[in-house]
């Protein structure tokens, strides 16, 4: 019995992505989706009724991380739990999986970084620098650290400055497209805000954004993509995840100091 624990960014892909592959090990599976994303969950346990698979191989909870994540986590009868997610919930989950032995496996939170070479073009530092951009930041794989060679450290500012200023926000209630919208909930938006507030009050360099709305959004979880240099690798937005469109750019010395960098979160 395989306990799948999924997130709310990137839904269906985090679903999808651990019961096909417990189903095809002949495995019966529990999936916990997320509270905040249920209904796409709800129609894939539609769907595999329909399919017809036999009652039993593919069961569904629905429920909070306390109520009945840790229930799967903790139950004799499950014999390994699949969790994407927060590296707190990550460490609560195999504490609880230590104590009936259970296998779990974790993909948890990421300080992702760019190593900018000497030879990199235009092209590819705009590229990189624009990464953490994509589904507003809420990716576990987002690119949130760009570490450059102090001789090209102005011109990469330059670019993310003029990358993260050409993204265009969009509630998208009209039917407009745009390359960001808002974040997930009201948590996260607390959450994205107080890290880039954090960043000023720490000493780094404001390049673009901020911890306000954007202008033209009075309302809802919008935030401003933000580039921060002069950023030290202890600093908090160095260290911890954002999980929004918040980029920190830091200069190195040496490729071997490059990463040191990318490797001490």
């Amino acid at each position: 019995v395989v306990g799948c624990i999924t997130p709310w960014n990137w839904p269906l892909n985090q679903i999808s992505a651990k019961v096909a592959p417990a189903l095809l090990a002949g495995c019966t599976v529990v999936l916990k989706p997320s509270e905040i994303t249920p209904i796409n969950a709800i129609l894939v346990a539609e769907s595999i009724h329909a399919a017809g698979l036999p009652k039993g191989v593919f069961n569904m909870v629905m429920g909070t991380g306390p109520e009945t994540a840790q229930l799967l986590a903790e139950h004799p009868k499950v014999d390994m739990v699949s969790f994407t997610g927060s590296t707190r919930v990550g460490r609560i989950l195999h504490a609880l999986g230590a104590e009936s032995i259970k296998r779990v496996r974790t993909e948890l939170g990421g300080k992702s970084a760019t190593v900018v070479l000497e030879d990199a073009t235009t092209d590819q530092i705009a590229k990189m620098a624009g990464h953490v951009i994509g589904n507003t930041g809420q990716s576990c794989n987002a690119l949130s650290r760009l570490i450059v060679p102090e001789s090209r450290y102005e011109e990469a500012v330059s670019i993310a400055k003029k990358v993260f200023e050409s993204v265009t926000i969009t509630d998208a209630s009209g039917g407009q497209m745009g390359d960001i919208g808002p974040l997930a909930s009201q948590m996260q938006f607390d959450k994205v805000t107080g890290y880039i507030q954090k960043g000023i009050d720490e000493g780094a360099r404001l390049v673009t954004g901020g911890p306000s709305r954007p202008v033209g959004f009075d309302t809802g979880y919008f935030v401003q993509p933000t580039v921060f240099a002069d950023v030290h690798k202890n600093m908090t937005i160095a260290q911890e995840e954002i999980f929004g469109p918040v980029l920190s750019i830091i200069p190195y010395k040496t490729e071997e100091e490059a990463i040191d960098i990318a490797n001490d979160t």
